[in-house]
């Protein structure tokens, strides 16, 4: 039983520890889907221009390449109107990715071209529906500037006012706008750099369809976690060729293999010991998208023309998200630390993996108006954990930086407050000494206390007398004339929060004043003392009791009868702490009436004896002495009284020894 109730004991007091152990918040960053728009000048003017489509086909590698798990993308083509566009659709399966590269594919190029409207259009469209945490970009591609016929119901000045309300828009939502100029006919650098630069986008010009990576890998690296790494180049052979390319990371949602070309190849086989596969395939590329890749080498085979010039490109696309447990409570002065993990959207799992975890060059930085404090980095297995102390309180704000050699994450959005305790501490209300004292010294870090652990410097205020001093946290009194004093301590800490004590009273009496209450208090003690003593003397002492007889004469009566002498054995009433005459007389049947007898006692009294005492008007003598009214007597053995009622009767008793043995004539 003993040890059940230690089990249960034990397992109560780590519940109590655990619910005590100190909280933390859970900050969840998840990377920004991303929603593209296209908006495409097709005037008459691009026929010239763009001949051979590539404004198309960028936009076909960009629905190929794109993230299927995080993306979606629409267009708008425009000329001195809308001719067709799609809000943003997801490229989650095939079927959706070759659906809208067939719509793109049948835009057709005729027309004035009003910008405005086509931007203004496309704006709209990516923004209308918007969803939560998704990333809006607008890719605009034109080979001039507007040009509306005279007949138009628009003019310049409605396609300007358009642009600036969009990118007024663009930079409120913090959406970048590219801008993509197509052919040199016309003068469009102006229009077309202005809007890039103020949104945060980026300006292209003259685009070949080797540059096409270039802006794919542009857009997306800024606004997604994919990265686009060059593998391999190789010239055409005109017979197969083969391209082995390592699939090195198992953590990737997925991973795209481009093959840039001047030409088609023919013939292309992919060899890979997996599922979810699928490729598409264009004139200046070949693009082949897995999902959920597992780590082997992939093989790639092709026939190209002769001289070709060919590039294999690693499309890396993680989806992840950054798990940041930040204590609740941060106190400065004390370590703390900051876990930082990565959770696999896919299966929704943490990702533990020690050879995952040491590509990546963790930074951690807390930074307040006063300081900059970098984080000290652990990593293992399942997470990645960065420490420190921060020796000023303040409102931090975190950044994280996590760089992988496939994916840049870098998360600033955490404030962090680190607040300064006030000092505390209790002193005394009131210190009292004489007049003759040596100085008195107080430790004052005894008394005070900083829960932050700073340093505490103390000072004193508010006083009346030059008698005290502070010296390194110790308090002394020096000798001061008699008389009342007050004063208070400040005690501040090493950023000059203060905590000021109650007011302190400081007592001088003379020498003999201040000793006046110990002399009495140790008179007292003393008495007290000898009271308690005496006190369990008379405790232990034996209880006086009746022990002996009385042996009771009748003299004269009132009624004139006679009774025999009697014997009372007082020994028979030891319990008893009082017994009167009349009840000795009632014990023994005689029921004479001995005036107020009932008002005469016997009382047992030390060493045998037994006190008498008279509240009557009788006449009572011991021998020849008289014996006083309400006055106690001790009568020893051997001794006689005399008692003479008031209504003349008289009565000798006499205080003898019993012998219980012995049997008195006429004994109750």
């Amino acid at each position: 039983m003993k040890t059940l109730n230690r089990l249960i004991a034990f397992s109560i007091l780590l519940i109590l520890i655990s619910l005590q152990t100190v909280s933390a918040k859970e900050i969840v960053y998840k990377p920004n889907d991303i929603s593209i728009m296209f908006v495409l000048d097709c005037s008459n003017s691009m026929n010239r221009n763009d001949p051979k489509g590539v404004a198309v086909e960028m936009m076909e590698m960009f629905i190929d390449i794109l993230p299927s798990h995080r993306a979606s993308v629409g267009y708008v083509a425009y000329n001195h109107g809308i001719t067709s566009f799609t809000e943003p659709i997801s490229l989650e399966t095939e079927g959706q990715r070759k659906s809208l590269k067939n719509k793109i594919s049948r835009i057709r190029k005729s027309g004035f071209s009003d910008m405005g409207l086509g931007l203004k259009t496309g704006f709209e469209l990516v923004t209308g529906n918007l969803k939560e945490n998704t990333q809006p970009v607008i890719i605009l591609i034109s080979d001039g500037e507007t040009n509306l016929s005279s007949h138009s119901i628009r003019n310049v000045d409605d396609a300007n006012h358009d642009i600036d309300y969009v990118v007024g828009k663009a930079k409120e939502l913090n959406m970048p706008i590219y801008t993509i100029e197509i052919g040199d006919e016309f003068e469009t650098i102006n229009t077309l750099l202005t809007i890039s630069n103020e949104t945060g986008g980026k300006f292209y010009r003259n685009l070949a369809t080797s540059d096409f990576i270039d802006v794919v890998s542009q857009v997306i690296k800024s606004n997604d976690n994919t990265n686009i790494n060059p593998l391999l180049a190789a010239i055409g052979t005109g017979k197969k060729q083969e391209m082995v390319i390592p699939i090195e990371d198992s953590m990737t949602k997925e991973v795209n293999i481009i093959l840039t070309t001047q030409y088609p190849i023919k013939e292309p086989k992919i060899f890979y010991k997996g599922e979810k596969l699928s490729f598409s395939q264009s004139k200046n590329y070949f693009a082949a998208k897995i999902s959920n890749p597992i780590e082997q080498e992939i093989r790639l085979e092709f026939i190209s023309r002769t001289n070709d010039t060919m590039k294999a490109y690693l499309v890396s696309s993680y989806d992840m998200s950054l798990i940041l447990d930040i204590p609740d409570n941060i106190q400065k002065n004390k370590d703390f630390n900051i876990d930082a993990y990565l959770r696999n959207n896919i299966d929704n799992e943490v990702v533990e993996n020690l050879k995952f975890y040491n590509k990546i060059i963790p930074s951690f930085r807390m930074i307040s108006d006063t300081q900059e404090v970098d984080l000290n980095v652990n990593t293992s297995k399942e997470k990645i954990q960065a420490s420190t102390r921060l020796e000023h309180s303040g409102n931090y704000t975190l950044y994280t930086f996590l760089t992988h050699p496939n994916f840049d994450i870098a998360f600033n959005e955490v404030l962090i407050g680190v607040k300064n305790n006030q000092p505390q501490g209790e002193f005394l209300n009131k210190i009292k000494l004489h007049t003759a004292s040596k100085p008195k010294t107080y430790q004052l870090d005894k008394y005070f206390q900083d829960t932050d652990g700073d340093k505490l410097t103390y000072e004193i205020i508010n006083t009346d007398t030059d008698g005290l001093e502070i010296k390194d946290s110790i308090l002394t009194i020096n000798s001061i004339s008699k008389g009342e004093y007050q004063f208070i301590i400040k005690a501040t800490d090493n950023e000059g929060l203060s905590y000021k004590s109650e007011p302190i009273s400081l007592l001088i009496l003379p020498t003999l004043q201040y000793y006046y209450p110990i002399t009495i208090t140790v008179v007292c003690l003393l008495i007290a003392v000898l009271i308690s003593i005496i006190i369990y003397i008379k405790r232990k002492a034996p209880k006086p009791t009746f022990t002996g007889k009385l042996n009771a004469y009748f003299i004269s009566l009132k009624d004139g009868d006679e009774v025999a002498p009697l014997t009372f054995p007082l020994y028979q009433f030891e319990n008893k702490k009082r017994i009167s005459l009349e009840e000795l007389l009632l014990h023994a049947n005689i029921n004479k009436p001995f005036l107020n007898a009932k008002q005469i006692y016997f009382e047992p009294g030390l060493d045998k004896a037994i006190v008498f005492y008279n509240t009557t008007s009788a006449t009572c003598m011991k021998d020849a002495t008289i014996l006083r009214k309400d006055v106690r007597y001790s009568l020893e053995y051997k001794a006689k009284i005399y008692i003479t009622f008031e209504d003349g009767s008289e009565m000798e008793l006499h205080y003898n020894r019993c012998n219980p043995s012995q049997q008195d004539s006429k004994n109750f």
